[in-house]
């Protein structure tokens, strides 16, 4: 057992507020009513995303707890969407920073037991990464080094070593900031985009504005309220897989290994959150098969992400460039020619996706790089052609994460 215990808060609380808190734990459909609440909590959009990132924040309290990347570009609401959640959590569960220096999680590792810790970008735990990839990868953290020992004048050896399991969630916006087995320890989700989700936010944003947008907020603070509280209420309990549950599963290569470990720790911590329903035998509670659906429903896009060897914003416009190059194969006769030898421009892909020429132009970069694109034309004071090497299959490593419960 690791070693550390929850505050004891719950003991504060008054009972009117324990009881609103259990009734809503004993909801029958607790999910989707948590999910309700985060969208209340005026985020626009991103359900699945907020829900993935709430399950696995909860995982805090189990043994292996599962740690989360979000990974967007700049301005697309990284940092709302994880304060959102967050604020749903009590404030003695987590820790906050913007910067960790690279000791610092040696010697504070007692105090991050069980807890969230959230790191506002990638670039603030550069200097701690050897740390932090020893508690997420083994839940523990040790080192043999040499201090000054003033009392004996001279220098002195100094073993620590501490087990310690906490959620971590950090937010990027370029897949490259972390290394891939660093990248691989993270489930990394990605946020929506779209110009009709920029439409969405921006309403939303003149609303919060007006006198009705502002009563919200008071409603806001109830539900924050409610969440703290319910968090405080749940258990450390062992969570066990049944006997007779199994559970199909892609075994194509190493690193699936270490998904499925991330995948069981979000079906138990959804047991986890569902423990004032169910029975509890010996301070165990069991996973249903109704959670492996619904982590499956909620991290097959995560899973594939995490996999992927492009940028969420490069594998967006290579999915469009697919398009431009089927719709433009449609038009010849028979629908004969290879795919390879249709071009395109950057400058067709830019009306496209509407995106900017210089923005498209490092994107181009990342496609050329990792062989999806090729370029075919273009000399000097010319315009570049390519051409597409390979349609997008993004579809495919969805389905190399394909598990499924009986």
């Amino acid at each position: 057992m690791l070693e550390g215990r929850l505050p004891d808060t719950a003991s504060e609380m008054s009972m009117e507020d324990k009881e609103k808190a259990i009734e809503y734990l004993k909801k029958e459909d607790l999910l989707n009513e948590i999910s309700k609440d985060i969208g209340d909590m005026g985020l626009i959009g991103e359900r699945k995303n907020a829900l993935l990132l709430y399950i696995s924040l909860s995982s805090r309290m189990l043994p292996v707890p599962v740690s989360i990347n979000i990974l967007s570009r700049d301005s697309a609401g990284k940092s709302f969407l994880r304060d959102t959640v967050l604020s749903l959590f009590p404030a003695e569960s987590i820790k906050q920073y913007t910067y960790i220096s690279n000791k610092a999680l040696l010697y504070d590792s007692k105090a991050l037991n069980r807890k969230i810790l959230a790191i506002d970008d990638t670039e603030g735990i550069r200097d701690c990464l050897p740390y932090l990839k020893s508690i997420i990868a083994d839940q523990r953290i040790s080192t043999l080094s040499t201090v000054a020992d003033a009392r004996i004048g001279q220098r002195s050896v100094q073993d620590i070593s501490e087990k310690v399991a906490l959620s971590v969630i950090v937010s990027s916006s370029e897949i490259s900031l972390l290394n891939e087995d660093i990248r691989r320890l993270f489930l990394t989700i990605t946020l929506d985009e779209s110009q009709e989700q920029t439409r969405k936010i921006i309403e939303n944003q003149i609303f919060s504005e007006t006198a009705e947008g502002q009563r919200q907020l008071l409603i806001r603070i109830d539900i924050q309220k409610l969440h703290q509280n319910l968090q405080r209420l749940l258990k450390p309990l062992q969570v066990c897989f049944p006997d007779n549950l199994s559970i199909s599963y892609s075994s194509k290569c190493v690193h699936n290994r270490r998904d499925m470990q991330i995948f069981i720790s979000l079906a138990k911590s959804i047991a986890l959150l569902h423990q004032y329903q169910r029975p509890v035998n010996n301070g165990i509670v069991y996973v249903q098969e109704s959670d492996i659906e619904t982590a499956i429903e909620l991290s097959k896009e995560a899973f594939a992400v995490t996999h992927d060897e492009l940028s969420p914003q490069s594998r967006a416009v290579l999915s469009n460039i697919s398009s431009f190059v089927e719709e433009q194969n449609k038009r010849v006769p028979g629908n004969c020619i290879p795919i390879s030898d249709i071009t395109f421009s950057r400058n067709d892909i830019r009306k496209l996706c509407g995106l900017s020429e210089s923005y498209l132009r490092i994107i181009f970069k990342d496609l050329l790089k990792s062989g999806f694109i090729g370029k075919v034309t273009g000399k000097q004071g010319l315009q570049y052609s390519y051409v597409l090497l390979h349609l997008d299959n993004f579809a495919e490593l969805r389905n190399d994460f394909a598990l499924k419960a009986s």
